[in-house]
């Protein structure tokens, strides 16, 4: 693995660091790669003095250094020094970061809303703190779509999006209203207890403590399991006769339930609807 990244244009680094790739790589406690429409990135954060590092094609500010010019080498995110990041998660030319106290973060472009507030000429290349909720309760699980992000609260089992609402993947049936630039909370028809989220573009699934699964958002190729022709669920909807569900994976445009106890797996498709799949081998 190396540190330097190239561009593909052969642009002028921002920065030059008096550190050996070797050296940097020793460093490293955990690390995130993602790509955005100008080329590839890489976060990182060190192990000896908790500091945040980025660098790549830093498309709308995204890596979260104060500027929106391609990194060859790492550059500090002096915003997150000693945040103890322990999680990153990245949409279309936006990135949330996630500490190990709960906070949450985010940095990039805005223009649906998708940092979780407002900002000047829809972008903000600072990693600043989003608001969630007044009691801060603490964060379990966290997912980015293409341009709208859902998180799940630890003790209340809330959940909570903000981000473009075009397709309903936020929830709301007001889907003239394309930017929820705060966090809105999500409500689920029952007494339900939400354990992990999963977006996939403009589609939203909440699975429950129990192995149920909601969708909602974009319908397109019916990823959302529902076997209906509507092009958009705007409510969550409890997806039929799916039950014991232990992990989602969604794809283009491919949507996978699993249930890792009984070696089951289901699958929705714009050729098929929601249907058991062979036994997992």
């Amino acid at each position: 693995m190396s540190v330097k990244m190239k561009n593909r244009n052969q642009q002028k680094m921002c920065e030059k660091q008096d550190i050996e790739p070797n050296d940097w790589i020793k460093r490293i406690e955990r690390f995130y790669v993602f790509d955005d429409d100008l080329g590839a990135n890489m976060l990182f954060v060190t192990k000896d003095d908790d500091r945040v590092y980025g660098l790549g094609a830093n498309y709308y500010g995204s890596l979260g250094l104060g500027h929106n010019q391609w990194v060859s080498e790492p550059q500090e995110i002096i915003e997150l020094r000693h945040k103890k990041i322990i999680n990153f998660i990245n949409g279309r030319q936006f990135m949330i970061f996630v500490s190990n106290d709960s906070c949450v973060y985010s940095c990039g472009y805005n223009k649906w809303g998708q940092l979780g507030y407002i900002c000047e000429n829809n972008i903000y290349n600072k990693p600043i703190i989003i608001e969630i909720n007044a009691n801060n309760d603490l964060i379990r699980d966290v997912s980015c779509g293409s341009s709208h992000t859902l998180v799940v609260t630890e003790n209340n089992n809330e959940v909570y999006g903000w981000g473009s609402n075009s397709y309903g993947q936020i929830g709301s049936q007001n889907t003239t209203c394309d930017a929820i630039t705060t966090p809105k909370i999500i409500e689920f028809n029952g007494n339900y207890c939400i354990k992990s989220v999963h977006c996939f573009e403009d589609s939203s699934f909440a699975l429950t403590m129990d192995g149920q699964v909601f969708s909602w958002g974009q319908n397109c190729d019916n990823i959302l399991g529902h076997n209906s022709l509507e092009t958009m669920i705007c409510l969550p909807q409890l997806i039929s006769n799916l039950n014991g569900i232990t992990s989602i994976k969604l794809g283009f445009w491919i949507t996978f339930f699993i249930n890792i106890q009984s070696m089951k797996s289901y699958k929705c498709t714009d050729r098929t609807p929601l249907c058991l799949m062979d036994d997992i081998q």
